[in-house]
């Protein structure tokens, strides 16, 4: 008898982008599971923390070092110092407000990143401060000294007003000083003057956020995790677990998990975060294909693997306060009948 569980963490799976209930197709496998599934509130509301109740870092859960962690997944390091995302972004003046935008929209590539933060290099050494990349849209700074201010991450504020998300706490003019620095080094250097020529948006201020030193030591209770983002990377591997990249669908990690011993507990994490688009996009076409493409790769095969007893339970979160719980006994409960669901929540992002 299988005893495999797979945990599904899909931050903003409800935050519809003001989508009408009736554009909705039928999602006859996701609102079967919520139908019939357990319910457990007071959990995370935010993706970081989310992550957190599946990874036990011994830290304060308010200063999560985001930046130590994945700069470990994406280079492999593993030192005492404090990381810091300095994130390259572009602020676009709208009226009396600077919206940020950055990642794909951005255009830049490798050697147009190398080239800027050679020269931050060069204008921070004598304050202790050291830049590196792995990829040119995710920017690691070393900091000299742990900041005394809080700071939001960079998924929070695309799309926004960035002035209700600067860094605040006793330092926090520090690092206003620091950001209006780089964006006067940025706007000069040869790198913007030569995207203005062709056209792309100007790299023209970076987003700090997520500080911290590597911890110690993490815990976690899963036998493998399937993720792409850096962060839940860092921390399987800190925690010495095996970590996959998320394969397109369900499928291939049920078959997977059918190959080992059928009478051993088996437990599985997959987290699939959103994308820039998923963010950004005000396009309910574009929310109609995602929910579409989850419905049929991921909700269907994983319902259809209980049925058949393949899977011992699913449990479905999306970062909302709320997990839901489904096993062969709560697929019993044929007298819940699923409902047109409407995933329209009214989360549109807003200034």
């Amino acid at each position: 008898m299988t005893k495999q569980h797979i945990t599904l963490l899909i931050p903003g799976l409800f935050d519809s982008i003001a989508m009408p209930p009736r554009a909705m197709p039928p999602l006859v496998a996701l609102e079967t599971l919520l139908a019939r599934a357990d319910q457990h509130e007071g959990l995370a509301d935010s993706y970081n923390t989310c992550v957190l109740e599946h990874f036990d870092i011994g830290a304060d859960r308010d200063h999560i070092p985001i930046a130590a962690v994945s700069r470990h997944a994406d280079g492999g390091d593993r030192d005492g110092h404090i990381w810091m995302h300095i994130d390259p972004v572009y602020l676009n003046a709208d009226k009396d407000r600077l919206i940020l935008q950055g990642g794909q929209i951005l255009e830049m590539d490798f050697a147009e990143a190398g080239t800027l933060l050679q020269e931050l290099n060069t204008l921070y050494a004598d304050d202790g401060w050291y830049f590196e990349a792995f990829h040119q849209n995710r920017w690691y700074a070393r900091l000299p000294q742990e900041p005394l201010s809080s700071f939001h991450a960079l998924s929070d504020v695309l799309g926004r007003s960035v002035e209700p998300f600067l860094p605040r706490g006793e330092d926090q003019t520090y690092f206003h000083r620091f950001m209006n620095e780089v964006q006067m080094l940025l706007h000069a250097s040869t790198v913007n003057h030569q995207r203005a020529q062709q056209d792309k948006h100007p790299i023209n201020s970076v987003w700090c956020w997520g500080p911290g030193k590597l911890p110690q030591q993490v815990h976690c209770d899963w036998h493998c995790v399937y993720a792409n983002e850096p962060y839940v990377k860092g921390l399987a591997m800190l925690a010495d677990t095996p970590v996959h990249a998320v394969p397109a669908s369900a499928d291939h990690i049920i078959a997977e998990s059918m190959g080992g011993d059928a009478d051993s507990e088996h437990h599985m994490l997959v987290v699939l975060e959103p994308s820039e688009e998923d963010m950004l996009s005000l396009d309910s076409g574009h929310y109609l294909e995602k929910i579409s493409m989850l419905e049929e790769r991921w909700f269907a095969p994983l319902l259809q693997a209980i049925n058949t007893r393949r899977l011992a339970s699913i449990s479905l979160l999306g970062c909302d306060s709320v997990r839901y719980q489904l096993g062969k006994h709560q697929m019993r409960r044929f007298w819940r009948k699923r409902k047109r669901i409407s995933l329209n929540r009214n989360t549109m992002r807003t200034p």
